[in-house]
């Protein structure tokens, strides 16, 4: 295998993601590059989502970041979301922002949790989609 070609097999082996576009690479496998989605709390209103991609670079390639921002105001909601594009990036910047002051406020970094799925969402009371009754 070329170094940038994956991880050899070796003779003979069968693999489901064995690549066949040239000879020295027909044994090489190329494992995934699961991103990873971090959590990041306390965020002063003035942020941005490109602010927040220039905190994060240093560390590691960001694939995406995205600042939550109020439905009726639109205005920050002090946290948001990066997705780093590979594990050890975003492990990297965990341990170098989490706890940092950024604008005096101490910034909260951590992974990302799964969104619960059906139910009242947290600090909800349970009432419908919104909008107006009819």
């Amino acid at each position: 295998c070329r170094p940038d070609a994956g991880i050899p097999l070796g003779a003979g082996s069968a693999h489901p993601d064995v690549l066949n576009t040239s000879p020295e690479d027909a044994l090489c496998v190329h494992p995934e590059v699961i991103p990873l989605e971090l959590y990041v709390g306390n965020l002063s209103w003035s942020i941005d989502d490109a602010r927040l991609t220039g905190l994060f670079s240093p560390h590691g390639n960001v694939e995406r970041a995205k600042i939550v921002n109020d439905r009726d105001t639109g205005k920050s909601r002090g946290f948001g979301f990066v997705t780093m594009t590979d594990d050890a990036a975003g492990q990297k910047a965990i341990t170098a922002i989490n706890g940092t002051q950024i604008d005096g406020r101490a910034v909260t970094v951590r992974l990302a949790e799964e969104r619960a799925k059906g139910g009242p969402r947290a600090g909800g009371a349970g009432a419908g989609g919104g909008g107006y009754a009819r």
